[in-house]
């Protein structure tokens, strides 16, 4: 029988827990698509139109990292050729709206400077979900690359 953390660990202790459960998960299932010969940076991205990435002021921001390839695989497996992603808050706040069954992709950051942009002394990380605009009614079409 697996213990309970709650019962004996400070809700930060777990949130951490939940964060790494999460990197252990992503770690492994990497693992198995390396191991099939599957994961996206060996068989390549197919017909996508650049890398994941969100609007931050109008302005478009790559994701980078475990959550750049979490992303990349995603869409492959998915089929989707659209690399936007956006949070509910900015789906909402741009008007738009979400489509029925869409499913979000969960992502998470490491914080590891305090508000002065120290080190902190001790890191954080910090999980948010994502949502691909093709399950986005409302965001304007994207221009294919040429």
């Amino acid at each position: 029988m697996t213990p309970n953390p709650s019962a004996y660990l400070a809700p930060s202790a777990i949130a951490s827990m939940d964060a790494y459960a999460h990197r252990l998960a992503i770690s492994r299932r990497f693992g198995e698509r390396i191991a099939a010969g599957d994961a996206v940076f060996m068989t390549g991205n197919g017909d996508v139109q650049g890398p994941p990435c969100t609007l931050v002021d109008g302005q478009a921001k790559v994701f980078s990292g475990i959550n750049r390839l979490m992303l990349m695989q995603v869409m492959f497996d998915k089929g989707w050729t659209d690399p936007r992603f956006f949070t509910l808050g900015q789906i909402q706040g741009a008007g738009w709206s979400l489509r029925e069954g869409a499913r979000p992709v969960k992502l998470q950051y490491l914080v590891a400077a305090d508000s002065s942009g120290l080190p902190a002394a001790q890191a954080t990380t910090k999980q948010f979900c994502v949502f691909n605009a093709s399950d986005v009614d409302g965001v304007a079409s994207l221009t294919p690359r040429t």
